[in-house]
């Protein structure tokens, strides 16, 4: 499977907050792109966005994976948090600086921040400049051999630390409202190792949350059910288009291990809590596809407890739906690939009960597979817009 290195950063960049972009290790006009995104992108603050200081730290830290993207193509090996200009020292170290905001993105002749490595081949000093907002903190640790990194970001009015371990594919959360207006990460880092999630189970000092824990988990466990069913969709969406960045179709759902069966069509039901599926023999939920040349492609995801999910693709899997439902409501939520528009179904007799239940239908290419069909529902009995106020 080509890139599978790349396939928790594929995510990563579609998930940012910056433009969407696709990082291929063969592409330098890609990296150009990366580049100049970073450089181009403003500050929070500066662009004039009143972002919650949660946001403002989870988004910085999203912005230093996409760095973190663009420095391993360049030289094959991911970098730490330094303050300087660039190239950066390049040095030995495995721990990174711990850096606090405002800070403008380094370059050749201005000081800022940085993430700094080496070109594997070479030794030459390599780094890529990012920009940091007022009043967060954050810090990149890598591994020895510089294939595996963790980043750290915490803004000094919340107690919550985000988290990334290159190996998983979401961030890890750790909190303590003790630590609010406090300088500093504060939350335990976890020494840095290729191939495993190193914060799983690992005490990190918070209370609210003691332990390093997926933000799904935290975030499911605080909204509604509606509300969840419509995130666990919007989810696999972003993942259906990380598979395509990466393999160029779209995948159905199973539950197995990656890169899974490669199939087209209709894709089996399955029900969280799951986690993403992985090459290691621990069988999870996942999106799979296959290349055109025939080789299976997957991408892993993770699906909230009592979340019904489905997702389909047309036979050449160059479109798809995911449907959504949890356990305790009637509604059911539907994205079509062609769309990017939630449409929904509701019938209040599919509480407590099994699935989807909604009426399905074949992906078919273009605009408009589902809407205005009956899906089979009572207070909305045809496939509608979520935005739409009256049941046709």
């Amino acid at each position: 499977m080509r890139h599978h290195t790349f396939k928790a950063l594929a995510l990563i960049v579609l998930a940012s907050t910056v433009p969407l972009f696709a990082v291929d290790v063969q592409a330098s006009n890609e990296a150009d792109t990366v580049r100049e995104t970073l450089e181009a992108t403003p500050a929070t603050e500066s662009a004039g966005l009143a972002l919650r200081p949660d946001t403002s730290a989870e988004a910085a830290l999203r912005k230093v994976l996409d760095a973190q993207v663009l420095l391993y193509t360049k030289g094959g090996r991911f970098g730490f948090s330094e303050a300087g200009r660039l190239p950066g020292s390049g040095g030995g170290t495995e721990t990174g600086a711990e850096l606090v905001g405002p800070l403008s993105a380094a370059t050749e002749t201005a000081h800022g921040a940085l993430l700094a490595s080496s070109h594997h081949s070479t030794g030459e000093a390599q780094a890529i400049g990012f920009e940091l907002g007022k009043d967060i903190w954050l810090r990149a640790d890598v591994a020895a051999t510089r294939d595996s990194f963790t980043v750290y970001a915490r803004h000094r009015q919340s107690g919550r630390v985000y988290a990334w371990d290159q190996e998983g594919m979401e961030p890890w959360v750790c909190e303590n409202d003790a630590w609010r207006g406090k300088d500093g990460i504060l939350a335990a880092p976890a020494p840095v190792n290729s191939g495993r999630v190193d914060l799983e189970s690992r005490d990190c000092g918070g209370k609210q949350i003691r332990q390093w824990t997926r933000l799904s988990a935290v975030q499911g466990s605080s909204m509604g059910h509606d509300e969840t069913a419509e995130k666990v969709a919007r989810d696999c969406s972003t993942y259906e288009f990380g598979l395509f960045t990466d393999c160029q179709v779209f995948g159905v759902t199973e539950l197995g291990l990656l890169p899974g069966s490669g199939r087209s069509g209709k894709g089996s039901e399955l029900l969280g809590p799951l986690e993403q599926a992985d090459y290691s023999g621990h069988p999870g939920a996942l999106l799979s596809g296959r290349f055109r040349e025939g080789q299976v492609c997957g991408i892993g995801l993770g699906i909230f407890s009592g979340v019904y999910l489905r997702a389909d693709t047309a036979p050449d899997q160059m479109s798809f739906i995911v449907y959504t439902r949890h356990e305790q409501s009637g509604r059911v939520y539907a994205l079509v690939g062609d769309e990017g528009d939630f449409l929904i179904c509701e019938n209040d007799d599919w509480i407590g009960q099994s699935g989807i239940l909604a009426t399905t239908f074949p992906v078919t290419r273009g605009a408009g597979t589902l809407e205005g069909k009956d899906c089979g529902g009572k207070q909305i009995r045809q496939w509608r817009r979520l935005a739409s106020r009256q049941d046709p």
